[in-house]
């Protein structure tokens, strides 16, 4: 669903000496911004991993808690091809049943969202939020939303610089193996 404000904007009369001011109504679209979370359950790894338990609570619902207490989505989306993860993801958002087509090992993100979108042509902005991040805080989703919706980004994505370490043994000595 689509928001709208209403705006009354007065402008002056072409007759000056009257002074009669008259007022339009002039409707202004607002984005629909959806958060989308992919979370398919063919995982190689760990199968269904995106449901299993972290502190009582499944991986997806920490992001899922996120999204919502951000309060800046007009819609939250699980996008699975599972029937357990969409029945875990509907106690919360709704769900987005992808198709075979790309719910694939191969598929690409991009090609999910795209799938997506053309299901639901009423969206208009869409973060794609990492079902894998229980460490996500909703004001990492407030400042990326803003960016896009009142700073005049057109993408936002987030990255983690790592700083690996090397672990070698060293010897009483200080010799290194």
């Amino acid at each position: 669903m689509s928001k709208s404000k209403r705006y009354i904007v007065a402008s002056d009369d072409e007759d000056k000496n009257n002074q009669l001011k008259r007022t339009k109504l002039d409707t202004v679209k607002e984005r629909h911004v959806a958060g989308v979370i992919l979370a398919r359950g063919g995982s190689k790894g760990i199968p269904l991993k995106n449901i299993k338990l972290l502190a009582g609570v499944p991986l997806i619902g920490w992001v899922i808690r996120a999204a919502i207490d951000s309060d800046v989505f007009d819609s939250l989306w699980v996008s699975t091809d599972h029937d357990e993860i969409e029945r875990v993801a509907k106690k919360w958002v709704q769900v987005h049943r992808r198709s075979a087509e790309v719910s694939k090992d191969t598929t690409s993100s991009l090609e999910t969202i795209q799938e997506f979108c053309r299901m639901n042509p009423e969206v208009d902005i869409i973060c794609n939020i990492q079902a894998t991040s229980p460490c996500l805080h909703p004001h990492h989703l407030i400042q990326a939303v803003e960016m896009v919706t009142k700073q005049g980004y057109n993408s936002v994505f987030s990255v983690d610089r790592r700083h690996h370490f090397r672990w070698q043994e060293v010897t009483r000595e200080g010799h290194r193996h």
